[in-house]
């Protein structure tokens, strides 16, 4: 890259947070409730979507979606299924935030209550300047990182692991990292069908490349 990143926009689930088994689990059990049929992981990973509403459908859930969101957040406020941070975030988010004049912003499609009360027991709050829920498509909060700090797109880069915030970015002029490991919510051939900048195993390689791609 010949321009250096100032802002860093990244995604929780799937990202930061290992939550896929929990929320794997919390949509089987939200399908069961309407009806629908259990669906195994990886048919989970390549059928997911955002906005919501296309996925339960296609998985002949049709209720309101509204109805749907508040059953599922029961369901997992429920959930025996444990969460944790991945391996090596809170040494890749202390390293970036040590770079001068650089930028964190945590934006996800959870509740913003729930992300907030996640991101504090993994102790990583403090690394961020802003924490954004509720926003399952990104393109919102991209525009509002452009207006609020002033930084053109070719100086933002998003870290995902949905192939529709990565082109949303994208159509932005904004520089992409894929995120593609075991605990993404969406496949390696999904995610490089919409043609990322980069594309990693975890969250950690920000930390291993940033000399060589992002400065």
């Amino acid at each position: 890259m010949t321009t250096p990143i100032e802002v860093i926009i990244t995604d929780w689930s799937g990202v930061l947070s290992d939550d896929l088994s929990r929320v794997h689990d919390t949509t089987n059990k939200t399908l069961v409730h309407y009806g629908a049929k259990e669906i195994p992981l990886q048919q989970f990973k390549r059928e997911f979507d955002i906005p919501f509403e296309n996925f339960y459908e296609r998985m002949d859930v049709f209720n309101p979606m509204k109805e749907v969101q508040k059953t599922f957040g029961k369901l997992y406020e429920s959930s025996k299924v444990k969460i944790k941070p991945f391996s090596g975030i809170r040494e890749t988010l202390r390293f970036l935030k040590e770079q001068q004049d650089k930028a964190l912003i945590l934006a996800s499609g959870h509740r913003p209550e729930y992300i907030k009360r996640e991101a504090e027991s993994y102790g990583i709050t403090k690394y961020f300047n802003r924490i954004k829920g509720g926003f399952p498509l990104k393109g919102d909060v991209m525009d509002e990182v452009i207006k609020e700090f002033g930084v053109d797109p070719e100086k933002i880069l998003l870290v995902e692991d949905m192939e529709c915030a990565l082109r949303d970015a994208k159509q932005r002029g904004i520089n992409t990292l894929a995120i593609a490991g075991e605990g993404s919510y969406r496949t390696y051939a999904k995610l490089m069908a919409s043609k990322p900048d980069f594309i990693a195993s975890d969250f950690y390689c920000l930390k291993l490349c940033w000399y060589n791609f992002f400065t």
